[in-house]
């Protein structure tokens, strides 16, 4: 830490940490800090008292290990954590740079982030033309497949700058500049780029997007899944205002319970295999049916068909009550990354027939 620390100050003037403020003995970023500044390091009054009415409230007693949590260095702006207990601090660095020390956990860090250190950006680094953003949320595509698409077509243009953000089954593209209206111009071209594949064009999750999209054209759905691992049925009962879309999900990736809890005939099974457009078909329309929704999502998974299906292939099936459709996918890999991926294509798919389907 101690070494990072040096090599940041001696780079640029605005350093950010995060974590390490804890109790235990391995939060050591406070004593890090302390010997790269030569300062103290004091308990700040205010935290503590913060730290021994929440103690108090729980019945707990107030350790010399707890109060670890409210120790800061000596002269720093305090910034106090509107969600745990260990506060965030602003300090001076050597030659007028500015190091924020933050709490590590998301909660508390995004905490201390929204309600001391953005405004202070605001009001003392932003720049005299403010940076507008254009954001585009796209579905189920690789980044290098995204990136390719504007490096094709000789995107971004001079002043504006393009950033992408990945995690399985989504990019964010976020494209900044100064200028509105060239803004404008090389959004509505990258709109045209991406396509459908945009589920959003604010930061949301495509569960989220999924859910307005039903609820929207006030219609229902209930899902069945193998590939996914129970991901796509968890993902919409998190996401907001899904009570009144999602119906319920079944999660199985047994043959024998395809049969009996979906009613999926052996005969169908055993002649297309469990991976097939007509077992994905199949599951969808009963699981739309026994769940009472008007639409059905089904995934299917090699795990579930015969031993000579190849590895990484399934289909995801959709049933409304007057059209059955089923789309084929491989993906190769494994565990969490692969499930992952494949829930984020299920709901994509989804998002892409709701204008044609029948509600």
């Amino acid at each position: 830490i101690i070494g990072a620390l040096r090599e940041a100050l001696g780079r640029v003037d605005l350093v950010f940490i995060s974590g390490g403020l804890g109790p235990t003995s391995d939060d050591l970023t406070r004593d890090a800090v302390a010997a790269v500044l030569g300062r103290d390091i004091v308990v700040d009054p205010e935290a503590l008292a913060r730290l021994q009415e929440r103690y108090q409230r729980a019945g707990r007693d107030v350790t010399e290990m707890a109060t670890r949590q409210v120790l800061v260095l000596d002269g720093a702006e305090v910034l106090l954590n509107p969600v745990g207990l260990a506060p965030g601090q602003r300090l001076d660095g050597p030659e007028g740079q500015t190091l924020f020390v933050l709490p590590g956990p998301p909660g508390e860090f995004s905490g201390v982030l929204e309600t001391h250190v953005l405004p202070w950006l605001k009001a003392h680094r932003a720049p005299d033309a403010p940076v507008l953003e254009r954001l585009f949320m796209v579905g189920a595509v690789p980044e290098a497949d995204v990136a390719r698409r504007f490096e094709d077509a000789g995107l971004p243009p001079h002043g504006i700058a393009i950033g992408y953000c990945a995690a399985p089954g989504r990019v964010e593209v976020r494209l900044n500049g100064t200028d509105a209206g060239a803004l404008d111009r090389c959004a509505d071209r990258a709109r045209e780029l991406l396509g459908e594949d945009v589920f959003a064009e604010t930061r949301v999750t495509i569960e989220a997007a999924v859910v307005r999209a039903l609820d929207h054209r006030h219609a229902t759905l209930a899902t069945v899944e193998g590939a996914s691992d129970g991901r796509l049925a968890r993902a919409l009962m998190d996401a907001p205002e899904s009570r009144g879309v999602f119906r319920g999900g079944l999660v199985t990736g047994r043959n024998q319970l395809l049969i009996d809890l979906c009613g999926v005939s052996s005969e169908l099974v055993c002649r297309e295999g469990g991976v097939s457009e007509a077992v994905a078909r199949r599951l969808a329309a009963v699981v739309r049916v026994q769940l009472g929704a008007d639409i059905g999502l089904a995934v299917t998974d090699a795990s579930w068909g015969r031993p000579d299906q190849p590895d990484g292939r399934f289909f995801i099936g959709i049933d409304d009550g007057t059209d059955a459709r089923a789309y084929a996918h491989r993906l190769t890999g494994r565990g969490a990354w692969r499930a992952e991926w494949i829930y984020h294509i299920a709901l994509n798919r989804l998002r892409q027939t709701l204008p044609a389907v029948s509600t």
